[in-house]
């Protein structure tokens, strides 16, 4: 009679086991034919004694890098990138393709850094995801660009001096955190020049989310990975819908209070482009607050400082979100203040607002993946144009 129950409860649990491997082989087939295919990351060779920290945790900065989470880790300083680390993002959500992304032992999106040689020239590029690039393979990235057409340049003079554009970019971090890593680690590489990017949302750190990623075992299966990444975006609606912050809301209506909004085209209408800033203001809204404005300031003054005690030249690189380049109306009230406060501080800078809007004027062609960050065609045109600033800076 037991041995008969036994048999029993064996044969239906077998049933059972087919059923749910039966369901899940069909699930994987429909995944793979009718569901888009999602991102995903695998990560490789990573050295974690040479991180000498602890209590690592896997972030990822925003949605749009989702499942990205181990490529990030947080310090007290804020977000930095793991070192020595080889990550291949499948299916990148931006832009379809096969990412590979490789850092050194700083954590640098470049090749190991050795001892400076007698006819090396360094630049260090410090900024956010614009600058890292984690969208695009490393030739597509503005520093990657960059060094080229220096290089090039000094070809065509017959100059030989090796110039490195050192890639120290880290996603959705600000100008406090950039301050961070060149004196963590920036200053360890002794570079001749400090490109900074600047961008709107540069006077704090954007919102982060950490992403569950699925167990490595079960990694190839889209429908696994599309039932995360399904999980992961409810995850984020709610954060953000519950993410307030006091301080950005107070200035956003500060600035409704001076700048009337409306719910016009923000291509034509003063009103319009009103209405985005506003509903931007927890992003790149908040840079048209005097309180962003003079976060910005207070930073760029200390890491100029820096530079200066360092023996380093400080140059920088204002860059626009994707509204102010497509409108047909100029709004660069945040590049007025920021060169404004450059030019006091005898800082050499460089503004791509008016030549981007130049170059859209004349071809119409967006080179915008989103609203900051640029396809490769953007990052090329780009690159030679601060070729051009900085090899008067050299």
């Amino acid at each position: 009679m037991i041995h008969m129950f036994k048999s029993i409860i064996i044969s239906r649990a077998k049933t059972v086991l087919f059923g749910v491997l039966l369901t899940f082989i069909i699930l994987e087939i429909l995944s793979r034919t009718i569901l888009p295919k999602t991102q995903r990351v695998i990560i490789e060779n990573l050295q974690q004694d040479s991180l000498n920290v602890k209590d690592i945790k896997g972030v990822n900065l925003e949605f749009q890098k989702e499942h990205r989470g181990g490529l990030y880790y947080v310090t007290k300083s804020g977000m930095r990138v793991l070192p020595n680390s080889k990550t291949v993002v499948k299916n990148h959500y931006m832009n379809g393709q096969d990412i590979t992304i490789i850092t050194n032992s700083l954590g640098y999106r470049y090749s190991e850094i050795g001892e400076k040689k007698q006819d090396e020239y360094r630049i260090l590029v410090l900024g956010d995801s614009i600058t890292f690039g984690d969208y695009l393979n490393v030739e597509n990235t503005y520093p990657y660009y960059l060094e080229r057409f220096l290089h090039e340049k000094l070809a065509k003079k017959n100059n030989k001096l090796d110039v490195k554009v050192i890639n120290a970019g880290v996603g959705a971090i600000g100008i406090e955190n950039e301050l961070a890593i060149l004196s963590e680690t920036g200053l360890s590489i002794k570079p001749d020049l400090i490109l900074l990017q600047l961008y709107l949302n540069d006077a704090n750190e954007s919102l982060s989310l950490k992403v569950e990623r699925p167990p490595k075992f079960s990694e190839d299966s889209y429908f696994i990975n599309y039932l995360y990444d399904f999980i992961n975006k409810q995850r984020l609606k709610k954060l953000y819908y519950h993410f307030h912050n006091p301080e950005f809301s107070r200035e956003a209506d500060i600035f409704t209070v001076k700048n009337p909004v409306a719910d016009e085209k923000w291509e034509e209408s003063v009103k319009g482009f009103n209405n985005q800033i506003y509903n931007n203001f927890q992003d790149w809204g908040y840079a048209w607050s005097d309180k962003s404005t003079e976060k910005i300031k207070q930073a760029l003054i200390m890491i100029q400082d820096l530079a200066e005690y360092n023996n380093i030249k400080l140059v920088v690189g204002i860059f626009p979100v994707r509204y102010q380049v497509h409108a047909n109306i100029l709004r660069n009230e945040p590049q007025i203040q920021y060169t404004s406060i450059l030019d006091r501080q005898r800082i050499a800078s460089i503004d791509l607002l008016p030549i981007l809007r130049e170059k859209y004027a004349q071809d119409k062609v967006n080179i915008y993946y989103d609203i900051c960050h640029y396809k490769p065609e953007g990052n090329e045109f780009i690159a030679s144009k601060l070729s051009d600033f900085l090899e008067k800076q050299m």
